[in-house]
């Protein structure tokens, strides 16, 4: 194909940056803040609130004893505590995080594209757009949860890289030479305090400077030094990685590499297009459509970019190499998930909008992300559905609350999942106040003392955080072979009925009533 001058004339000249820009910043908090408390908080949530609910201090030890990630985000859900304790409240942090995203995915475009043919303003301005209206960055821009966090750090990150890779420095006081390099280190540590897989930015950004050599000569004593003090920062910290690593190693894997592999596909076009295909149960032609639309794009941007030696590189490691990390680590303590890797989604969104923009003139380039924009369109439409929920505690607590008498029991399998219960139904609501739910994992499963007349079994599954424990079926169906336990009715929206199903995005709870 013969590109004509008039094929290459970039979009920077057509636009005023600064208000699109304002445009695109505007658009994207209404999207995240709209609706941000009209879904119920699922498990993850829950216990993100619940670690901020002490001092700052036990906030930090409770984070070290027993959670599957490091305490930056937590810190940020522990100053937003004076907001309460609504479903509003408690994601207003990863809002605010989901924002900034879209402003750090402009100044990485930027970055990124500003030696291809003077892309850098419109290369910003269209991945930012993509991004503004992303579901898959809405999700997590409404989740309590450190995934928003991970991306904002991740992409400020390599653009502060960028800038100090192109930035020549001689001419410059030390002073004002010493304070990006001072941002980049704190900016290290923060991902190393916030995320663990966020060590695997670090990684490839080691990398892009090997690539990038020698262009990267002049500052790699200086990079060196920065890393070392990011590790000295996080030091203290160390003993608690080495102790989660430990119990990784203990745990029986729960999935195979090739299982990882074959998710990855997925998980890249969860993050363009918006779309669970796993969880919606699509088939292989339809996923193979989603596919096609997610990743030619990207893949032609990278095709395209090949000349390039700092961008194609830059591009291709910070996506491949946390890509290949999942691949090689112990999956044994959970289940890998798009959300793992959520924080390359902005650079995927850079490459999806390169085509487009590199070649503005030619209507043919848009139609690749003209589809992508529509799938997002609709996969944000299913998500505002009020139908679509993570997981239904407030209706399960309304069952409880509703039905239960004085002198039941009520069972959770797993157990844990009573923070949730908890959560929802204080303990001035719930109909057993006596029982005691601050530890629910360390309580003796269905036990029931003398005098019990009924028993409630609150159980869970399609979790990956939260499986039913097979062990409590077991004992279940003992109880009802030993004691005579038969299932009773209760009655839930004006039908009586055996059980009551809440089928959710993050897990579906099932509650059931037995009688002696």
């Amino acid at each position: 194909m013969r590109l004509e001058a008039q094929d290459l004339v970039p979009l920077d000249h057509k636009l005023n940056h600064t208000k699109v820009l304002i445009a695109v910043m505007l658009l994207a908090a209404v999207l995240r803040f709209w609706g941000l408390g009209s879904k119920s908080l699922w498990l993850d949530e829950i216990m993100s609130q619940r670690r901020a609910r002490g001092t700052f201090s036990q906030m930090i030890g409770e984070v070290a004893a027993g959670d599957a990630h490091p305490p930056g985000y937590y810190a940020l859900q522990w100053l937003a505590k004076p907001l309460g304790r609504s479903e509003f409240a408690v994601r207003v942090p990863a809002a605010v995080a989901g924002v900034a995203v879209v402003l750090a995915t402009y100044l990485l475009g930027s970055a990124l594209l500003g030696g291809v043919g003077g892309l850098a303003a419109a290369g910003g301005l269209g991945a930012a757009a993509f991004a503004a209206i992303s579901p898959f960055q809405i999700y997590y821009s409404q989740e309590a949860r450190p995934y928003a966090l991970a991306m904002l750090l991740a992409s400020l990150s390599l653009w502060l890289l960028l800038r100090l890779l192109a930035e020549p420095s001689a001419s410059k006081p030390a002073a004002s030479c010493a304070l990006p390099w001072i941002a980049y280190t704190l900016l290290a540590a923060a991902m190393l305090y916030t995320y663990y897989y966020l060590a695997f930015v670090l990684v490839a950004e080691g990398a892009i400077l090997a690539a990038s050599w020698p262009q990267s000569k002049r500052i790699i004593k200086r990079w060196l030094v920065s890393r070392a003090a990011a590790a000295a920062l996080f030091a203290p910290y160390l003993l608690v990685l080495a102790q989660r690593m430990a119990a990784a190693q203990e745990a029986p894997p729960l999935q195979s590499r090739i299982d990882v592999l074959a998710s990855l596909p997925g998980a890249f076009a969860h993050m363009l297009t918006g779309f669970d295909l796993e969880w919606l149960n699509a088939g292989p032609a339809a996923s193979a459509v989603v596919y096609a639309i997610a990743l030619v794009p990207a893949a032609l941007a990278l095709a395209m970019l090949r000349s390039n030696r700092l961008v194609f590189r830059s591009a291709l490691l910070f996506v491949l190499i946390p890509a290949g990390a999942v691949l090689v680590l112990p999956w044994r303590l959970q289940v890998f998930e798009p959300k793992h890797l959520a924080f390359v989604a902005p650079m995927l969104m850079i490459l999806a909008v390169y085509v487009p923009v590199r070649y503005a003139a030619r209507p043919v380039a848009w139609l690749g992300v003209g589809l992508l924009a529509a799938l997002n369109v609709v996969s944000l439409a299913d998500y505002r559905d009020a139908e679509f929920q993570k997981e239904r505690w407030p209706e399960a607590c309304e069952i409880l609350r509703e039905n239960a008498r004085p002198g039941d029991v009520i069972a959770f399998n797993p157990p844990w999942i009573a923070y949730g219960f908890d959560h929802y139904c204080p303990r001035a609501a719930r109909p057993d106040p006596a029982q005691d739910l601050s530890r629910p994992a360390a309580c003796p499963p269905l036990a029931i003392g003398p005098g019990a007349k009924r028993l409630w079994i609150v159980r869970e599954y399609g979790s990956n955080v939260a499986p039913a424990m097979p062990e409590i079926d077991r004992q279940l169906g003992k109880l009802i072979v030993e004691q005579q336990l038969r299932q009773a009715e209760f009655q839930w929206q004006s039908v009586q009925r055996t059980e009551a199903v809440l089928p959710g995005y993050a897990g579906t709870l099932e509650a059931r009533l037995y009688r002696w």
